[in-house]
C-alpha cells in the first residue's frame, strides 16, 4: 500500500492519490489528483476499476458496514469544441464491489447510486428498481459452471433477467 493511502475498514481495499500530469485536465477539472481503488495482491496493488479505462476518478465509497461497497466513479477528458475551445467533460457511473474481495458486482447509471439498502443483499433505486445481488451471484455460479463443461438442472428459484 502506498504511503497516505487511505485504507477502507474491514478489507483488503485502499484508496490510492495519483497526481494527474496533464496541465490542462488539473486547470479545468479543478483537482491536481485522481482517486484510485486498488487492493492489495501479494507484493503488488491490482487497480479495481481498471476495467472503466483511464483516466478516472473514485468520487465517493458509500457502504459504512455493509459488505457490498457503493462507488461513485467518473471517467473524463478534455473536449475540443471549434466554437467554444477546450472544456472539461465527465461521465458519472455506479459500481457495486464486494468489500472482502474487490469483486464487481454491478456497474451502470449514475442513477443506480440513488437509493438505499432493502436488506445486506438488495438495493432498491430511488426509481423502484431493485438489485439483488444474491441472485445475481447464484446466477454468476451457475454461468461459471457452463463454462467449466458441467451440466447444470434449471433452478425453479433463479432469476428471470
Amino acid at each position: 500500500m502506498q504511503a497516505g493511502a487511505e485504507t477502507i475498514p474491514n478489507s483488503p481495499l485502499f484508496i490510492d492519490k495519483v497526481k494527474i500530469s496533464d496541465k490542462l485536465t488539473v486547470k479545468l477539472s479543478h483537482r491536481k489528483f485522481d482517486n484510485r481503488l486498488r487492493i492489495k495482491e501479494g507484493r503488488t496493488n491490482k487497480d479495481i476499476l481498471k476495467f472503466l479505462g483511464e483516466p478516472y476518478n473514485l468520487e465517493n465509497v458509500s457502504g459504512d458496514k455493509n459488505k457490498i461497497l457503493t462507488l461513485t466513479v467518473s471517467t473524463y477528458g478534455i473536449l475540443e469544441d471549434p466554437d467554444n475551445g477546450k472544456s472539461y467533460h465527465d461521465v458519472a457511473s455506479c459500481v457495486f464491489i464486494e468489500r472482502k474481495n474487490g469483486c464487481i458486482l454491478y456497474s451502470g447509471s449514475i442513477n443506480l447510486c440513488a437509493g438505499n439498502w432493502e436488506t445486506s443483499e438488495s438495493w432498491i433505486t430511488d426509481e423502484g428498481a431493485k438489485i439483488n445481488f444474491l441472485e445475481l451471484k447464484n446466477l454468476f455460479s451457475r454461468e461459471k459452471m457452463k463454462v467449466k463443461g458441467q451440466k447444470i438442472t434449471p433452478d425453479a428459484n433463479a432469476p428471470n433477467f
